[in-house]
């Protein structure tokens, strides 16, 4: 028999302790399966090879995904991904324009600044010549404005600026960390790190004679994922790299087995 391999169309992790799923990556735009051994050489006079054996069997699979998936990133790094309710991690920063009514430059903010009171935005920054934040002049946040220092009232949202360093229209920038009501976390924790899983990876195999796509699943019992993380950003989108090191289980020798099978024949 020989087959023409077609497709991997996705590959699945599962817990490999309790079989939950961990991801499935079914935006894959390369993969490839790899497999290798040493050979140890019993070589005799001059070098001459007597006989020869085969050491150190390895199995993996690596892949490029077309979309970044949560799930197989959770695994990348043992994190996982939480929700969080009322936080403020958040960093937001903003362009907002100066406005002037009798000498007192003010400018408001979208978002309602969290943190000590005081201390909420912490700086305001003019912009330079070359429109960047000027940080050679930033202002510091105080209880009240005076001529140096601003001030911000957090229930309005309003910035009392320094007396006399702005005029209408002038812009500044600022960052701060509003509130939220809840967002989505993942913590790659230096403590915590990839995890092993259970692969599934579904192909489509084509008869070379019948010319007939027959479905096939390889399963790596255990495979050990990649820690390394590289999102390369440019002219296209980032893809997701993945690499699964095949390990054996205890009482098995296995690294992966392959399943060729027909649907018609599964018994319902």
């Amino acid at each position: 028999m020989r087959y023409a391999l077609k497709k991997i169309r996705n590959i699945t992790g599962k817990d490999i302790t309790t079989g939950k799923n961990k991801f499935i990556l079914s935006d894959l735009k390369t993969a490839t399966i790899t497999g290798s051994s040493e050979t140890v050489w019993a070589d005799g006079q001059d070098g001459t090879h007597l006989v020869g054996f085969d050491v150190n069997k390895v199995a993996g699979l690596t892949a490029d995904n077309g979309s970044i998936d949560i799930g197989y990133l959770e695994t990348q790094t043992g994190g996982v991904l939480r929700k969080v309710t009322g936080g403020n991690a958040i960093m937001f920063a903003e362009t907002l324009t100066v406005s002037l009514s009798e000498d007192q430059a003010t400018a408001t903010t979208s978002h309602k600044a969290s943190g000590a009171a005081g201390s909420e935005i912490k700086f305001v920054y003019p912009f330079d010549e070359t429109g960047d934040p000027d940080r050679l002049n930033a202002c510091a946040q105080a209880a009240s404005a005076t001529a140096q220092e601003f001030a911000y009232d957090p229930e309005t949202k309003k910035i009392t600026l320094p007396t006399g360093k702005f005029t209408e229209g002038d812009r500044i920038y600022v960052e701060y960390f509003p509130s939220f009501t809840s967002y989505q976390e993942l913590d790659n924790d230096a403590d915590r790190f990839s995890e092993t899983v259970a692969v599934y990876v579904n192909l489509w195999l084509t008869d070379i004679c019948t010319k007939k796509d027959i479905p096939a699943q390889m399963v790596l019992p255990a495979g050990k994922v990649s820690g390394e993380i590289s999102y390369q950003l440019g002219d296209q989108a980032a893809v997701q790299s993945l690499s699964i090191d095949a390990m054996t289980t205890c009482g098995e020798k296995s690294l992966w087995k392959l399943y060729k099978y027909d649907m018609s024949e599964i018994t319902d």
